[in-house]
């Protein structure tokens, strides 16, 4: 019989070591502690044997593992099963009663074929075997009572603290030593990119590895465009080893129905909501899209993703492509008809954004947004090919203002638009005043005056697009000094908004008015365009206005001193920006909590948040918009902390506010803000759990449901080291060692 932590049975020994995984091989053990169940899923090649395989290298207890990737008929099942666990025992014995009185590890290999008899047969040894476990690897869960079901993802694609590579990476290294010998350090970067085409996934990389016999990596980056195709193995290879087998395992797999599908989705980048899938595809009966999409995921050829309010579907690039190739002449579309209706959607979609943006709906259409974006691009690339279709793509990027502006994303704003401006000699009045209110925030006010003055001369019976651009130019204006005439186009355009009932640009442009009155030291005048802004907001349930009103607010608190108000301020302010993604106001608020910490003297905090900030102005033309005024308090900010602190602690401030991010040194603002506020009962015992900040709390929560820090990092869209320092802080203030002792500290 086998001994702890050894087996027997059908499995092939791996030939090669073992990269990558370290962190799953952990959840998985710890799965298994509270489950008798486990099934990990994943599409083929993407290495969910050789992860039973190391889960079962380290199990305790007896293992024996079946490969039942041969068994053709499922009535054969309990008697493979049989021999593999007791090859020498009593064949009269039953299976069940064979297991019944031992500690097993029993590892259940391609398990997808076998159906409703595999699953009913597990659930029967699971009932009548209670010291079994069953570790089971499959492309779809075996339907089976208390079956936890784990996803296998790819190999991950970032570097981790101290990692010089990432994970694939380190795969594709490791083979082609094997192959060729180290390779050049020049390569890194190659490897990684070519990891990343390969969607991290293992088998796809490792036949690549192989590849560096004849090809070097970037001539593999270069010269190959299909991976599916490319990635054949060599004669010596087995067939099941190729990545083009795998996938045509489950193509053949599919329903008619599904295989269309699979063929359809490939014409999204991104990931995909049901909607844009019913829409592109041709789908009239929404029960039917979503049947199909529900046995793609059983087949784990899409993956399921929620982020914040919006649900969408994955599909690995290489799966992708296969579906691609696999499209039928007999298909519904062709793919350039799909190409045209996938387009087109996307235009649909940017007009919603668009008109539904000022509203009470910011934090889900920011986050659709966000979503769309990978497909918002392939439509831009479709439509700027063809000079019929290029004033759908001027459209297009004028209605996704809100990503751009809302969203602060400027950079690629830009791109678009030189993009346009090269191909497109007719004015586009609505993109050319987003193109300028682009440059404007950007801080290049001469780029910007260029493009809203020609807005305006292409601008017919558009009150909305000629009021803002008209605005807009003035703030040019404000920006150079001239206060004054700036506050006089406001007024005459707010005036025009308001008379034909648009009220929340009108709220819009009267954020602007209270921005450059605070700025030019009127305090009065910018807290009653505050007033006038906050009012309409409110009543719309509008968050982006309100935000940035709540920063002029800010502002105001700090030029007037009350720095425990600013900070409050600026505190709810930046809570509205972090829910709808608005990188370039949360780094306008970040400015000034900084300014008011610095003054109260809490420099550190400070220089961690201007840490943060100084990253983000690093991708513009310059910090604060270009205000003069903004950057003196900038510099007055950067001389108090260098008063108060050596350089070496400097350094480690900002570096630390540089590695969390915006949304990680804004938890700092809050501990500062508290501290503020105060305690009402300062001699009473604070609770362990308000000892942590929102954020911490809801990291608390993942930790105490099992997750790893990666994985949190995951559910909340930051990176590694910020959840790692979150994690570090708590354990600091609870007083605890390690993750495990953080329930018993909160009690």
């Amino acid at each position: 019989m086998a001994g702890p932590g050894t087996g027997r049975g059908t499995l092939r020994a791996p030939l090669t070591s073992f990269v990558g995984r370290e962190q799953q091989i952990s959840t998985v053990r710890a799965a298994l502690g509270q489950d008798r169940l486990v099934s990990l899923l994943g599409v083929g090649g993407v290495g969910k044997t050789r992860l039973a395989v190391a889960v079962a290298e380290q199990h305790a207890d007896e293992v024996v593992s079946v490969d039942l990737a041969a068994v053709v008929d499922p009535a054969y099942l309990a008697q493979v099963i049989h021999d593999a666990v007791d090859p020498n025992g009593n064949q009269r014995a039953t299976l069940t009663d064979t297991l019944r009185d031992r500690p097993l590890l029993l590892v259940l290999d391609g398990c997808e074929h076998l159906g409703p008899e595999l699953g009913d047969l597990v659930a029967d040894l699971l009932t009548g075997c209670p010291d079994l476990l069953v570790l089971a690897t499959s492309r779809m869960p075996l339907g089976v009572d208390g079956e936890r079901v784990l996803h296998v993802p790819p190999l991950s694609l970032d570097r981790a603290l101290g990692q010089e590579c990432s994970s694939a990476a380190r795969l594709f290294t490791t083979r082609a030593r094997a192959v060729v010998g180290p390779l050049e350090p020049d390569d890194r970067e190659n490897v990684e990119e070519l990891c990343r085409r390969l969607d991290g996934l293992p088998l796809a990389i490792e036949l690549a590895a192989t590849r560096t016999r004849t090809m070097s990596v970037s001539e593999m980056l270069e010269g190959i465009s299909d991976w599916v195709s490319a990635l054949r193995p060599h004669a010596t290879a087995s067939d099941d080893r190729s990545l083009e087998a795998v996938l045509r395992w489950s193509w053949d797999h599919c329903s008619a129905v599904e295989q269309q599908l699979w063929s359809q989705l490939s014409v999204f980048t991104g990931p995909i909501t049901l909607s844009a899938a019913a829409a592109v595809c041709g789908f009239r009966d929404g029960l039917e899209i979503a049947d199909a999409v529900d046995g793609l995921i059983q087949r784990s050829l899409l993956t399921r993703e929620t982020r914040r309010q919006v649900t969408t579907f994955r599909m690995l690039d290489t799966i992708a492509t296969f579906g691609r190739r696999a499209f039928s002449d007999e298909a519904p579309l062709t793919f350039e008809q799909l190409q045209g209706r996938h387009a087109r959607h996307c235009v649909e979609t940017a007009r919603r954004l668009n008109a539904e943006w000022l509203g009470p709906d910011q934090g889900r259409l920011s986050e659709y947004a966000i979503v769309m974006i990978p497909d918002f691009r392939a439509a831009f690339d479709h439509l700027m090919q063809s000079p019929d279709t290029i004033e759908a793509a001027a459209e297009m990027y004028a209605d996704l203002w809100p990503y751009w502006i809302g969203c602060g994303r400027l950079r690629e704003s830009r791109a678009w638009t030189r993009r346009l401006l090269e191909r497109w000699d007719a004015p586009h009045a609505r993109a050319l005043c987003i193109a300028g209110w682009t440059e404007l925030l950007l801080g290049n006010t001469p780029a910007a005056a260029r493009h809203l003055t020609a807005s305006l001369a292409a601008v017919e019976q558009d009150p909305r697009t000629e009021n803002l651009s008209r605005s807009l130019l003035s703030g040019c204006h404000a920006v150079a000094g001239d206060f004054d005439a700036a506050k006089d186009e406001y007024e005459r355009s707010i005036a025009e908004l308001e008379a034909v009932g648009d009220e929340l640009i009108a709220a819009l442009l009267w954020e602007n008015y209270a921005e450059l009155a605070v700025i030019s030291g009127d305090l009065a005048r910018g807290r009653r365009g505050c007033e006038r802004a906050g009012r309409t907001c409110r009543a719309h349930g509008e968050q982006w206005v309100l935000s940035w009103t709540l920063w002029v607010e800010a502002l105001a608190d700090f030029l007037d001193d009350d720095l425990d108000r600013a900070l409050r301020c600026a505190r709810e302010a930046w809570d509205l920006k972090a829910a709808i993604d608005d990188l370039l106001g949360s780094a306008v608020v970040a400015e000034v909590a900084a300014w008011a910490c610095a003054r109260r003297g809490d420099t550190t905090v400070a220089a961690e948040i201007l840490g943060a900030t100084t990253q983000y102005w690093a991708g513009t033309d310059g910090p604060l918009l270009g205000f003069r005024e903004l950057l003196l308090h900038r510099r007055r900010c950067l001389r108090a902390i260098d008063e108060s602190l050596s350089a070496g602690e400097r350094r480690a401030a900002e570096s630390r506010g540089s590695e969390a991010g915006l949304l990680g040194v804004r938890d700092r603002v809050r501990d500062v803000t508290e501290a503020a506020v105060g305690e009402s009962d300062p001699d009473r015992p604070r609770p362990a759990i308000d000892l942590l900040t929102p954020r911490e709390r809801e990291i608390v929560a993942y930790v105490q449901q099992g997750l790893t820090n990666k994985e949190i990092a995951e559910r909340l869209t930051v990176s590694v080291r910020t959840v790692e320092a979150h994690v570090s802080r708590v354990l600091a203030k609870l007083g605890v060692g390690r993750r495990s002792g953080i329930g018993g500290a909160l009690g």
